[in-house]
Order: structure tokens, then C-alpha cells, then sequence
């Protein structure tokens, strides 16, 4: 299941003694920062965490040879890539501007969450095709150099037998955690900015009893 957190949510740190601030702030104090605070917003164990940065994402796309993603929107970006609604095939560079773009979409950055789940789904269809699952080992010695991670390569290698079980067939659950925006004092910033209130994570993730991992 893919659950997508709004970076605005308004949360207490799971450091700097628990000073209240906009969840994509957690990133300034460290990883195990980052998923302390996910872990108490959700009431929940964090077991694992993949970090990638850009060029990261971009690298590994480009090394997957493109990725399949479906829009809900059609929209032009400032450098004028054109996203149709629908299917979309984007190399790396353009898939990193399909996920952080939000000025040029109706719904702004509900439109941005919803499409860094298409993005995610794309890069899961295409590693788990059978012309990808064969070259996994290859693949994986590119992959340790692009992210950081705490699984280690038993937890990778039972994953693919998992999913070898399965008959390369995983279906992806999608949620989104909505909420009402607001204006606050947050801790990193000595000013008033938007943020949002979120109450729903806990029911969502004990509906589906899934296993967090940020």
C-alpha cells in the first residue's frame, strides 16, 4: 500500500523535544528524525526507510530505460513539457519534472502527491517486468550507490522471492491523507506559514494493517 503523507502536515518533531512544525521540516534534523515523527503521526512502527535524492531518481529511471506513468491531468510545465492525461512515457529527466511539478496543475499539490504515486507505481511495474527481474543483481550494485537505505540485501532478496511467488503480480494500494489547511508558527521558520491539519493516518494504516515503510 502507498500512502502519501502532505509535506504541510502540522506535527510534533520527533526531536528537538517534540517542537511542532510542517512534516517536510523533520528532514533538517536527519533520518531517524524524519521517521520518529512518521511513526508517532501514524501510531506505527517504521520498519524500513529508502531515501533518493534527484539525481538519484533520475539515474535510476534512465538505467530502467523510461518508465510507464498515468496522469490524472494534463498539464504543460514552465520548460514546456507537455503531460497528456493518461499514459505517459518519461526518461528520467522528465519524470523528475512530472513528480515535483504543482504550479501548472489545477489541484496544485494534491495533483503533485497523486502523481509521485503514479511515479512510484511505474518504477515497481517496471523493475518487477520479467526482462528486469533477471537483471536485479546487476541492477541492485547501481541502486546501493543512488539511495539510502536500512535494507539490507536479505531483506532486498526475500522481497523478489516474494514477489517470484506471486507471479510477479503485486497489486498497489493507493491512499492519500487529506486534512484542513491553516496558518501557524512553526518551529524551523520565525514566521507564520501554511500548514495543514491531518487526523486520519492511524484508521487508514489499521484498515489496510500494513507495514510502514518512508
Amino acid at each position: 500500500m502507498s500512502v502519501s503523507l502532505p509535506r504541510d502536515t502540522y506535527v510534533p518533531l520527533g526531536c528537538e523535544d517534540g517542537s511542532l512544525d510542517k512534516l517536510t521540516h523533520a528532514g533538517l534534523y536527519g533520518i531517524s528524525c524524519t521517521v520518529k515523527t512518521v511513526e508517532n503521526l501514524v501510531d506505527r512502527p517504521i520498519n524500513y526507510f529508502v531515501r533518493i535524492n534527484f539525481t538519484g531518481l533520475v539515474d535510476i529511471i534512465d538505467i530502467l530505460g523510461g518508465v510507464d506513468v498515468y496522469s490524472d491531468n494534463e498539464f504543460t510545465t514552465d520548460s514546456g513539457m507537455h503531460i497528456k492525461k493518461g499514459m505517459n512515457t518519461l526518461d528520467g529527466t522528465q519524470a523528475l519534472e512530472f513528480a515535483r511539478e504543482r504550479y501548472n496543475i489545477e489541484s496544485g499539490d494534491l495533483a503533485r502527491v497523486a502523481n509521485h504515486q503514479a511515479l512510484l507505481k511505474g518504477i515497481i511495474t517496471r523493475i518487477s517486468s520479467s526482462e528486469h527481474m533477471m537483471k536485479i543483481p546487476q541492477l541492485s550494485r547501481y541502486f546501493k550507490d543512488m539511495v539510502d537505505t536500512n535494507l539490507t540485501e536479505d531483506d532486498i532478496s526475500k522481497l523478489l522471492s516474494q514477489h517470484l511467488s506471486q507471479n510477479n503480480s503485486w497489486t498497489i494500494h493507493e491512499a492519500i491523507l487529506g486534512g484542513t489547511g491553516d496558518m501557524q508558527e512553526v518551529y524551523s521558520l520565525p514566521s507564520i506559514t501554511s500548514i495543514m491539519f491531518t487526523g486520519q493516518m492511524p484508521k487508514v494504516c489499521k484498515k489496510f494493517d500494513v507495514k510502514l515503510m518512508i
